[in-house]
């Protein structure tokens, strides 16, 4: 019987709640187990209940303890299976049952530690889900006043200021993880908790105090692995209360103390992205430049290089931007951006082409034919795969055409009706081809 307990226990612990129920109720029944092992008998039930109510047993699982609770004989026996009661209420969703039995337990005179800290914990996770952080809050707090160097207690509390973090809700979170340093000066989560707590400040938007808390934090444990976290975290202080220099500054602390760190590229863009909103465009565009080499397989390294390219492009700087889109195509090429930074190429390729194309055209206009055949068949070959060509061509055509040297003009003519007859966007070039085709064949 007692091997038959073994393994009904260990089933619990696997959650095999089934053949935990099964075993332990074999054990239960047998008058060799209650007499020969009566000190096991409330451990048995109290760890068959559990199992019944993970099977949705609620009911066959409070008997189960209530029985234990009318039939114990002191207060601490009471409160022992009181908070195992409570501990079922709450498991099984039975807030109000929860709330009651906790505080019975909590009133018992002689109850023992270890069940008022159960019941605590557990009365407070039960306002926690009811969304009274307050009171969730103030039942802890009761409980560490009670029982200060109580382990449990301790991590209860610290994981309830994460978990508050974590869930978004900051003001609590600040609130909890400060009460916690307060009461546990020599924790071993202290370093943990005086982190989240600088963090939850600065989320309830108290940006200097959080800067105050993430230095004397760096100056305490300047070898912890917080420690790049927490400089960026200065530096996006400063940055998000408009003090660009100084996130700059505090930024630049980020990628040379840690360079090999995972902040240090989040760090150096940020800090190009400070320079931006300072006034200081170059000094951006230098840094975005060192970021894209130095880390290049960081994410923001590519998000650097485009930027470069949308800063040139949005101040119609376009031959910069064609420059930068071009080093981010061929840089990141896997990137999912660089469809978008082909089509910015093809674009601004358009707009240097015709404005070169234009420039070329002023000797053409100026009946400068030979210089005007040089510059346009310069633009044609540097941008082979631009509109322009086409016209360039034509006039290349009509300058060696007015130049006298009417056949090569004509074998250029030829070719343009010939290669491009199809090409939409040739069009004009292919008309204008086969009327100076005629007038030349005309001896015009």
């Amino acid at each position: 019987m007692q091997a038959l307990y073994g393994r009904g226990t260990l089933y619990v612990e696997m959650t095999k709640h089934q053949q935990a129920v099964t075993d332990l109720k074999t054990c239960l029944s047998s008058a060799v187990f209650t007499q020969v092992f009566p000190a096991l008998v409330p451990q048995a039930k109290e760890k068959m209940a559990f199992s019944l109510v993970q099977l949705g047993k609620k009911k066959e699982a409070t008997d189960v303890v209530n029985e234990l609770v009318a039939h114990s004989t002191s207060d601490q026996e009471q409160g022992r299976f009181l908070a195992t009661l409570t501990e079922l209420y709450f498991r099984a969703g039975d807030e109000p049952q929860t709330i009651a039995t906790a505080q019975r337990v909590i009133a018992l005179k002689d109850a023992d530690e270890q069940s008022l800290v159960r019941a605590y914990v557990t009365l407070g996770n039960c306002y926690g889900n009811q969304q009274q952080h307050a009171k969730a809050i103030a039942t802890l707090n009761e409980a560490t006043d009670r029982f200060p160097r109580n382990d449990f207690l301790e991590d209860t509390y610290y994981h309830l200021g994460l978990l508050y973090y974590n869930g978004g809700d900051y003001g609590n979170a600040a609130e909890v993880l400060n009460t916690f340093l307060q009461k546990y000066d020599t924790s071993a989560s202290r370093q943990e908790v005086e982190f989240f707590h600088a963090m939850s400040v600065y989320h309830t938007g108290q940006a200097d105090e959080s800067i105050r808390l993430l230095r004397r934090f760096l100056r305490q444990y300047p070898a912890s692995n917080r420690a790049p976290e927490a400089q960026l975290q200065i530096a996006e202080a400063y940055f998000n209360t408009n003090r660009f220099d100084d996130a700059a500054r505090d930024y630049q602390v980020v990628y040379q103390q840690y360079s090999n760190n995972e902040n240090a590229p989040l760090a150096m863009l940020n800090e190009g992205w400070s320079f931006f909103q300072a006034g200081k465009p170059d000094r951006m565009i230098e840094l975005f430049r060192k970021l894209a080499e130095k880390y290049p397989q960081a994410p923001v390294a590519a998000d650097a290089a485009f930027s470069i390219g949308d800063y040139y492009y949005n101040n119609k700087v376009y031959d910069s931007a064609l420059v930068a889109y071009t080093y981010f195509a061929d840089r990141f090429a896997d990137n999912a951006r660089v469809e978008e930074a082909r089509g910015l190429i093809h674009e601004l390729g358009q707009v240097e082409a015709y404005r070169e194309y234009e420039a070329a055209m002023a000797y053409f206009d100026a009946k400068n034919w030979r210089i005007a055949a040089e510059e346009l068949t310069k633009v044609m070959e540097k941008y082979p795969e631009t509109d322009v060509v086409y016209g360039c061509k034509a006039n290349v055509a009509s300058s060696y055409a007015q130049l006298g040297d009417r056949q090569r003009a004509l074998q250029m003519f030829n070719e343009i009706i010939e290669q491009w007859k199809d090409v939409e966007p040739a069009k004009p070039a292919v008309f204008f081809a086969e009327l100076h085709k005629r007038w030349i064949e005309a001896g015009k």
